[in-house]
């Protein structure tokens, strides 16, 4: 197949749950013989050069499109239409659209996340090409959720008011009947989306996964390390490590000696930069989070808003590594609490459940073999993308 796909924000460097999830489905599509053709969105000079570079092996080809260039017409746009998708209305990239669509033979337009729709609605009509929608979360619900969890009330209002401008989007888009199928990451979002809009027959889960890093070498250290990852200038990542901080923490450190916490992310929130603890370690952007996975002994999932799976356990599991997450965390996913790993939203609980696998008292060694033998069989790259690549034919038969 042919197909082009549209991202609503850079895949390289591949650091964020949205950018792993397309990197790995244009990855896996273009091992099993499909040709991709990437239109982009990037927020920096540095993401705009290393796309081509990065993307080279693998997609057929990659045009990028930096959004501060159209900030006049992203602001214009959003008097009519949600901020989120104003900001994403990129007229060149429609451009560029319609010409490829005129001098290449497209099978499917694959456009992930519904912000980037308006950019292809017009020639998915013009050149009645099938179209399939990936959904990483409900958009409205997790604009909604944000604005639910911050505190200023003025912020709290903004969110209120996108949210709803949003809902509003959507809805139309999804009961356009422009689109053909809908592609879920969350069996919950799936099982919402169904309920509220309809189209069962054309819903698809494709849930998010990770390589096997099983058999990684893991490092040597003194101590005692916990680890949180997650790109640390979303809302929801900081409310839940400034929770943890708060209420979990004191409570290891007293117990536990000799122990440290790193949060590990991207873009890390001035509230989390000026954490001053000895104890903590904020590292900002990392080349790779292999190194803190293969060195941590728990790691800590501590989230209450937002929305969809949340990459970062999908990964830690694929690292043989315990988890303890709230009940946020694990939803959407086939990972039970005590079978796999804890899940409490508790802090007290949440704090002891750490204390106790770091003193390997229960089935620690059981729990984490479970939830690795549940990764193989559910939540492996190759086998989702395989699944993925049949059901992805069916619209263009």
């Amino acid at each position: 197949m042919n197909i082009v796909l549209l991202s609503p924000e850079a895949i390289f460097p591949v650091n964020t749950g949205g950018r792993i999830v397309v990197y790995n489905r244009i990855k896996y599509l273009s091992l099993q013989g499909n040709k991709i053709f990437v239109f982009t969105i990037v927020d920096s000079r540095e993401e705009f050069l290393i796309q081509k570079e990065s993307l080279g092996s693998i997609a057929e080809d990659c045009k990028c499109y930096l959004r501060k260039e159209y900030l006049f017409s992203s602001m214009k746009n959003s008097f009519s239409m949600p901020y989120a998708v104003a900001s994403r209305t990129i007229s060149d990239m429609q451009k560029d659209i319609d010409i490829l669509l005129q001098n290449e033979s497209i099978d499917l337009i694959d456009i992930e996340y519904p912000q980037m729709a308006i950019n292809a609605i017009e020639y998915i009509k013009k050149y009645n090409i099938p179209c399939v929608l990936g959904l990483a979360n409900i958009e409205y619900l997790s604009l909604k959720n944000i604005g639910d969890s911050i505190k200023s009330p003025f912020k709290k209002a903004i969110y209120k008011f996108e949210a709803k401008r949003l809902e509003r989007f959507e809805t139309r888009l999804y009961n356009s009947g422009i689109i053909n199928a809908f592609t879920f990451v969350s069996e919950s979002d799936k099982e919402y989306f169904e309920t509220t809009f309809g189209n069962i027959n054309r819903t698809f889960l494709s849930p998010i996964g990770a390589e096997s890093n099983h058999n990684g070498d893991r490092v040597i250290h003194d101590g005692v390390n916990i680890m949180i990852f997650g790109k640390m200038s979303y809302p929801p990542n900081i409310e839940g490590v400034l929770w943890f901080y708060k209420n979990v923490w004191p409570v290891i450190k007293e117990i536990v000696k000799n122990v440290s916490l790193y949060i590990v992310g991207r873009d890390p929130s001035k509230e989390l930069v000026n954490i001053s603890d000895e104890s903590v370690i904020v590292t900002g952007t990392v080349d790779s989070v292999e190194e803190y996975y293969y060195k941590a002994d728990v790691v800590a999932i501590p989230i209450f808003s937002g929305g969809g799976v949340k990459t970062k356990l999908i990964e830690a599991i694929s690292y043989n590594v315990p988890v303890v997450c709230t009940s946020s965390g694990a939803c959407g996913t086939k990972f039970e609490n005590e079978k796999h790993m804890f899940i409490t939203d508790d802090s007290h609980e949440f704090a002891n459940r750490i204390i106790e696998i770091i003193r390997n008292q229960g089935d620690v060694n059981e729990r984490m073999k479970q939830a690795y033998q549940l990764f193989e069989k559910e939540y492996t790259w190759e086998g989702i993308c395989r699944g993925l690549n049949d059901f992805l034919k069916t619209l263009i038969v």
